[in-house]
């Protein structure tokens, strides 16, 4: 059976398939245009425009240095990339893909060709027939939410990979609608919304897990803005959410414990195993989620940075959206000369490993966090493998 041969007057219940995501939230949670400064002075920029200085800070010994620029700062994005080539190839839409599977920053500008993007994915996915809807979200969308997750983040899938989920999780019956230039563009267009729904639920469960923390803290009597600052001290490496607990030994030295398991970590992560359950076991991948993990600690700076006074403040317009135009790295021109604003990459980074060759976060201690986060969610697999990414100045371990 193929989509061509469904019968042309389907009722589709919508209801079941929609999903709430930050663009309709009437709250808009999102990031801040223009960026905003770390506890330790770094100032974090996006989307930036007529700036007129720029602090930057290198090394780990506090060392720093000051730079002026001229009010000729602009910002410039990396160029699309093409789909790859292949015999089977996916009947794509018009509209040319955010990326393919880059491992390069990637930035859009914001502009109502965005929104439009948005609308048509959306309307793709309800417009999908009710029987053949079945199995695309229960089998095909987990199985692509799962690799996704293994992918850098604010990267898709690319065509080749898509195909592949897709001839190993649908029926066989259906694998030639992929390629069909009637449904292949809206299989595809269904595909891209899909995954901006997973990357919002981690926008959500960030608000609400800073949320359930600030309200512990006023609960005690404590200062929340107080609490939000000293969550965000040290670099992006360290910093102190990330850990269970931080303390000092005899030497004042700070000792920290549970990587990348504290409660605010774990339950946003968490998201991402809930929706792998309908994956079949032999479907099932091995790679690490560090995409996912990337994407959940960046969902918690944003919304920390919401909560930076103690309550949820939220800039307006678009900005604010948890998106990769937001939140991937740029590419902004000082002076002409091109400077990498590395607010993905960074974080990416931290799962990759030493020159050496050693896995900065140990498979033993990639377990730990798993179950953590699934301490929050549905039962799901372990992964063991590791992603490289990109290499930093210094060595270090969990």
């Amino acid at each position: 059976m193929t989509l061509n041969n469904v019968g042309g007057n389907q009722n589709h219940d919508r209801r079941a398939w929609s999903r709430d995501t930050i663009h309709h939230d009437s709250r808009s949670f999102a990031t801040i245009n223009g960026g905003y400064t770390e506890n330790d002075n770094r100032r974090m920029r996006r989307n930036i425009e007529n700036v007129q200085t720029y602090h930057e800070y290198q090394g780990s010994h506090g060392n720093s240095a000051r730079n002026n620029y001229s009010e000729e700062t602009r910002v410039t994005t990396t160029s699309q990339l093409s789909p790859r080539s292949s015999s089977n190839r996916i009947a794509l839409p018009d509209r040319p893909r955010e990326n393919d599977n880059a491992r390069v920053p990637y930035a859009i500008d914001h502009d109502s060709s965005q929104a439009a993007i948005r609308q048509e994915r959306e309307a793709a996915l309800q417009s999908l027939p009710q029987d053949f809807r079945s199995a695309f979200n229960a089998c095909f969308i987990p199985a692509v939410i799962e690799l996704t997750g293994t992918l850098r983040a604010w990267a898709d899938p690319s065509t080749d990979q898509i195909r592949d989920v897709w001839h190993k999780t649908m029926p066989q019956d259906l694998w030639a609608n992929l390629s069909d230039s009637r449904w292949g563009p809206t299989i595809y267009n269904a595909t891209l919304a899909s995954l901006d729904s997973w990357r919002n639920d981690f926008a959500s469960a960030a608000i609400d897990a800073v949320r359930d923390d600030v309200n512990k803290v006023i609960q005690d009597r404590e200062n929340p803005s107080s609490h939000i600052f000293r969550l965000r001290e040290g670099d992006y490496r360290f910093r102190r959410y990330y850990f269970i607990d931080v303390s000092q030994d005899e030497r004042g030295q700070p000792v920290r414990r549970g990587p990348f398991q504290s409660e605010l970590i774990s339950r946003t992560f968490s998201e991402h195993f809930k929706v792998l359950n309908s994956i079949q076991p032999e479907h099932r991948r091995s790679e690490r989620a560090t995409g996912a993990i990337v994407l959940s600690i960046l969902a918690i700076e944003r919304a920390l940075s919401f909560y930076s006074s103690g309550t949820l403040e939220v800039p307006p317009g678009p900005e604010n959206e948890f998106s990769r135009a937001n939140w991937d790295d740029q590419t902004i021109m000082l002076q002409g000369r091109a400077h990498r604003i590395r607010t993905t990459s960074e974080i990416q980074s931290l799962f990759g490993r030493n020159r050496d060759g050693s896995e900065r976060v140990s498979p033993e201690r990639w377990d730990e966090i798993v179950e953590k986060a699934k301490h929050y969610a549905s039962p799901s697999s372990q992964m063991h493998e590791s992603v490289d990414e990109d290499e930093m100045d210094h060595d270090f371990t969990y």
